[in-house]
């Protein structure tokens, strides 16, 4: 999510209970989080999607050469990052590689969700306090400074939301007209995706209000499944008890337990391919008729 990384708490968390579910974990971090230097002027934001086929491809190399074939993959992604997530997946459309996916509390409206972070005054508070952990990402980058020749540096410091921090940043270095520009580029298309897809949201959520969220778009397709609870916030649901601090989240083990379904399908039906691949001709049940 954003102004998060590898690193962060819940992060580490969910990938844990992924591992001791018996699933491998890998996780992908933005461009200059986590205290890496930029390499070019692209930073992360909403089209990081445009990132992931290089990090799968890599991690289906390492994953091949582990186990000596293809081996199936599952996606989580965490709020910002549960959106560009979704956009990949329905730009892949059938052409996924992944079997599964999870969201979870993602904005997918964004120009709705951008309006409602500019409402209340809770939600204000909320953006300004966004925007300045932002922005001190960006200006941690002194040694990067030369990529970022094209931001809009006097904006950038008056800035006290994130659309104004997003078109003073992401619209001039990655040469979006506007946010709404930036938006709309961005946005799924829950119509083509056809990726067996969970997204979980909390009715309390005080960044990604449930009202946002394209509904009727995501249940019009048969691969998308939405939970919404009444507690949880924005990826604060918990799990065990304080005797158990380290148990799994509820949403760690939902998720969890989606990607596991999928995989091991995917999986039974690679080696049922091979096994019938490898059936010598006439070997299968003859039929008498």
């Amino acid at each position: 999510g954003l102004n998060n990384s590898s690193r962060s708490a819940y992060v580490q968390h969910t990938m844990a209970h992924l591992r001791r579910s018996g699933l491998s974990a890998a996780c992908l971090d933005y461009r200059g989080v986590g205290g890496q230097a930029l390499t070019s002027s692209r930073v992360g934001c909403a089209d990081s999607w445009r990132d992931l086929p290089a990090a799968i491809d890599a991690m289906r190399a390492l994953l091949s050469r582990a186990s000596n074939g293809e081996v199936p993959l599952g996606a989580i992604g965490f709020s910002m990052g549960g959106t560009l997530l979704t956009k990949f997946l329905s730009v892949c459309g059938a052409r996924s590689p992944f079997c599964a996916a999870v969201t979870v509390s993602s904005p997918f409206a964004l120009t709705a969700a951008m309006r409602t972070l500019e409402g209340s005054a809770v939600a204000r508070a909320m953006n300004f306090g966004l925007t300045q952990l932002a922005k001190l990402t960006f200006a941690a980058h002194g040694a990067s400074r030369a990529h970022l020749h094209g931001i809009d540096w006097p904006a950038f410091v008056r800035s006290v939301t994130l659309r104004a921090l997003e078109e003073s940043v992401i619209c001039k270095l990655h040469g979006y007209e506007d946010a709404e520009h930036y938006y709309a580029a961005n946005r799924p298309d829950f119509a083509r995706l056809a990726t067996p897809l969970l997204c979980l949201h909390a009715e309390d959520d005080p960044i990604v209000a449930i009202g946002d969220a394209p509904l009727r778009e995501m249940l019009a397709n048969p691969q998308v499944a939405v939970a919404v609870t009444r507690r949880g916030g924005h990826l604060g649901w918990t799990g065990g008890t304080f005797s158990a601090p380290c148990s799994p989240t509820w949403s760690d083990l939902v998720a969890a337990r989606h990607l596991l379904h999928h995989i091991d399908s995917a999986a039974a039906g690679a080696r049922a391919a091979v096994t019938a691949a490898r059936l010598p001709v006439g070997a299968g049940p003859q039929s008498r008729l």
